[in-house]
């Protein structure tokens, strides 16, 4: 009963097809299109540079695709929420779990201003999987003044409707040049 429950939630997970009356089949896990296995693998699998550099990839891509929505639908109160998030941060002195506290809360409501559920699920899905990695493996882009005048850079831009998603990309363009060997 165990091995079969076993191999029904590695089906479900895409890793194996279960037929009955069939042999299991194992399949390519890099064909497999749950997302559960990306947090898998990075509590469990052997954390190597390529691993590293592929997910500050994405988070950096995926933050350019939630202000782009965002600056479509974002209202005018949100952007106050933003500079509130911002001025508390910037008032709380340099304690690294505040800067943390403030990046969830900065991008969790840009993902609500774009209006989209599937980038408010995934944005804190995310932060969640930020959360289970060990402090030093966590992903921080500069330091926290840097950070802090891009974020207001971006809240101008989020309030005049344009430019956001632009701006945060020439300022990370160095780093994603880097992380592409350029």
């Amino acid at each position: 009963m165990i091995a079969r429950s076993a191999l029904h939630r590695l089906g479900d997970l895409g890793l194996v097809r279960v037929r009955q009356g069939s042999p299991t089949l194992v399949l390519d896990p890099g064909q497999a299109a749950d997302l559960r296995l990306v947090l898998l693998s990075m509590e469990l699998a052997p954390r190597g540079a390529e691993d590293e550099k592929e997910l500050l990839e994405r988070l950096l891509l995926a933050a350019a695709a939630l202000l782009e929505l965002a600056e479509r639908r974002i209202h005018a109160s949100e952007v106050d929420a933003l500079d509130r998030i911002l001025e508390r941060c910037a008032a709380g002195g340099a304690d690294d779990g505040a800067a943390e506290a403030m990046e969830e809360a900065y991008w969790t409501t840009v993902a609500a201003a774009t209006r989209n559920r599937i980038y408010q699920q995934e944005t804190r899905w995310w932060f969640d999987l930020a959360e289970r990695r060990p402090p030093e493996r966590r992903l921080a882009l500069g330091d926290r003044a840097g950070r802090l005048e891009l974020y207001w850079e971006l809240n101008r831009r989020l309030r005049a409707g344009s430019g956001a998603a632009q701006v945060y990309l020439e300022r990370l363009r160095p780093v994603l040049d880097a992380l592409c060997g350029r």
